[in-house]
């Protein structure tokens, strides 16, 4: 039994308290020992599924979030108004953050619409954005919902767990899917890393509480 992190480098400290319950598991039969450890193994595929589908890391850390438009958009219908204050976007792709004050013409007599950034000086307006490019929010639907990452990538059905007498593992073990997970973990290509499978203290604890439960039922 042993535990290689992130970069492949052995955790001595980790590793001899591993090699510690090693020795104490030699005390309970092999099919204890199977038991056990889908037990543990099932916990953390549990544990580590219900992170990636909450977008955080192993130790609570948010994944740095995907690019794109915050957004849930539709486009603004040809008789619709829009309040003053309200937020409003100028084609679909962009995230202006800029609020609606007031209608007004072009230089060339064409209606246009005038909103305020949000950050800016109070006496500053940015004009010019055409009805018909103009998108507001849709009702019910948020921004992190759009954004949200990992729906299916973090589901049981893909991150799996094997497991015998000699311990247990978890990861993504089926070809495309392995590859798309491994390209995020480590943030290769255009990605940013974002870490999908790890062992938090609490994981540890468990693993240790789960352990020494166990022997003290077959002692």
């Amino acid at each position: 039994m042993a535990y290689r992190n992130a970069d492949g480098i052995d955790s001595d400290a980790l590793n001899q308290w591993l090699e510690k319950l090693s020795g104490l598991l030699q005390n309970i039969s092999r099919p204890e020992q199977r038991k056990l450890m889908r037990t543990i193994g099932r916990e953390l595929q549990k544990r580590n599924s219900s992170r990636i589908l909450n977008n955080v890391d192993p130790d609570n850390v948010a994944y740095v979030p995907r690019k794109g438009n915050a957004w849930a958009l539709r486009r603004l219908r040809d008789s619709e108004t829009i309040r003053r204050g309200q937020r409003f976007n100028f084609f679909k792709e962009q995230d202006l953050n800029l609020k609606f004050t007031r209608d007004t013409l072009s230089r060339n007599g064409n209606p246009v619409i005038v909103g305020r950034p949000e950050n800016g000086p109070p006496d500053w307006e940015a004009d010019g954005f055409v009805r018909e490019w103009i998108y507001i929010k849709k009702k019910g639907r948020g921004a992190q919902s759009k954004l949200h990452m990992f729906r299916k990538l973090g589901k049981e059905k893909w991150l799996r767990y094997r497991a015998d007498e000699h311990g247990a593992a978890i990861g993504f073990m089926q070809g495309s899917v392995a590859r798309i997970a491994h390209e995020h973990h480590y943030g290769l290509g255009k990605s940013p890393a974002r870490e999908l499978i790890g062992l938090p203290r609490s994981d540890l604890k468990y693993i240790q509480e789960t352990l020494i439960a166990h022997l003290a039922k077959t002692a």
